[in-house]
């Protein structure tokens, strides 16, 4: 990513997900096509990553230096924020 001067101070939100493994997902498209809803709890109990799968993607940020905010409700994401200039760090480039 490439920042003018400026931007390189300003605060980024990022999100960094996880995909669901496919049976998981198979089943949640079968559940969506019938209409039905899925909570946001039902999704972190039985649908969402499990628990070492979200420690190792939170991991990552942390090991870059990003601030990890918070964890999805789902289960599904890990939240940091950090400056646009740490991006660089992680060879991110437009």
């Amino acid at each position: 990513m490439y920042a003018t001067p400026a931007r390189r101070s300003k605060e980024m939100a990022l999100l960094f997900s996880c995909e669901p493994r496919p049976e998981i997902r198979k089943r949640l498209k079968e559940r969506v096509a019938r209409g039905e809803v899925v909570s946001p709890s039902e999704l972190a109990a039985s649908l969402g990553a499990g628990k070492g799968d979200l420690d190792k993607l939170e991991a990552y940020p942390k090991d870059h230096g990003f601030g990890v905010v918070d964890r999805s409700l789902a289960n599904l994401g890990i939240c940091a924020r950090e400056r646009s200039r740490a991006l660089s760090r992680l060879g991110w480039r437009r």
